[in-house]
């Protein structure tokens, strides 16, 4: 059962306050700009509210009882309490404190993501930060129960996951092949898909976006893409050692690149397929603190070369 609320007014608790801080109705009056009979008014509502008596008439005037003297105490505690929410509301509002939970995936976090957090607590030092490296699939679902603000997410296609979702396009991520220095296809400026012929073509789930749209272009081309769903490494640091022994090429997104291994080179790939970052938060009223860190990613990815690689 819920607790019955109090008949007790702030408002004449603060009066209380006052009353007990000046010594009489006339002083407290002067204080709050109010006449001695309303401030009196407001004190026998408040005693007739909390069902005790508050003040003891002297040949002198009037004085508070012991139980006068108790509750203007915890009319103090009280009043500070309240100042307290409000102060604190009023900092979030502003988005000068709080948190902001963020999910990201490992090639975003170390291409911008790490120097976004960094960026973010020089503007807003006050707002703690958490982040959370996964997939699109382990992101939704936080999403979706506030466990996340918002996420970073890469997907192929135009496809988006209904739903209460918005999504706010970072950059254009494409693929490009990965192949030790002495290939015959690390010469070239740029490879047609109808280069890579025959070529093993190591990572990659069966079932996953990457493959399905790596297939999809090789068909447009009309080339049949030559997957070898034996070795699909953990992270694309251990995709790049197998490429290095020779095992075969592989397909990396540009971000996946930027730490590439010393015997490897990258090279762009036309018609390739190409996958959209984008951050994806609940649609709802914005948090000022989201809305910072929105303007973080796209002033950070806005630097980011179009599609474009380092020299090998």
């Amino acid at each position: 059962m819920p607790p019955i609320p109090s008949p007790l007014d702030i408002r004449r608790l603060a009066t209380l306050r006052v009353v007990a801080d000046s010594g009489s109705f006339a002083a407290a009056a002067e204080t709050l700009w109010l006449t001695p009979s309303a401030v009196s008014q407001q004190m026998a509502i408040l005693e007739r509210d909390a069902r005790a008596v508050l003040f003891e008439r002297t040949a002198r005037g009037m004085r508070l009882t012991e139980c006068g003297w108790a509750l203007a105490a915890r009319a103090a505690s009280i009043l500070a309490e309240l100042d307290l929410a409000e102060r604190e509301l009023a900092d979030l509002a502003c988005g000068h404190r709080g948190r902001l939970r963020i999910g990201s995936f490992p090639a975003a976090t170390a291409a911008f993501v790490a120097e976004a957090l960094a960026r973010f607590h020089e503007r807003r030092p006050t707002i703690g930060l958490e982040l959370t490296d996964g997939e699109l699939d382990d992101h939704l679902p936080r999403l979706r129960t506030g466990e996340l603000d918002l996420a970073l997410v890469a997907r192929f296609g135009a496809d988006r996951p209904p739903g209460d979702l918005r999504h706010s396009t970072l950059l254009t991520d494409p693929l490009l092949i990965v192949v030790p220095r002495g290939h015959r296809l690390a010469t070239l400026g740029a490879a047609a898909l109808s280069d890579l012929a025959g070529e093993p073509i190591l990572g990659g789930a069966p079932d996953s976006s990457w493959t399905s749209a790596l297939v999809a272009a090789f068909r447009r081309a009309g080339v049949e893409a030559r997957l070898e769903p034996g070795f699909r490494p953990g992270d694309t640091a251990a995709l790049q050692a197998l490429v290095a022994s020779g095992q075969g090429i592989a397909f990396l997104p540009r971000l996946a690149v930027e730490s590439l291994h010393p015997a490897l080179v990258a090279r762009p790939v036309a018609l390739a397929p190409e996958r959209q970052v984008e951050v994806t938060f609940v649609d709802s009223v914005a948090p000022p603190s989201r809305t910072a860190m929105l303007e973080v990613l796209h002033e950070l990815t806005a630097r980011l070369p179009p599609g474009g690689l380092r020299a090998a």
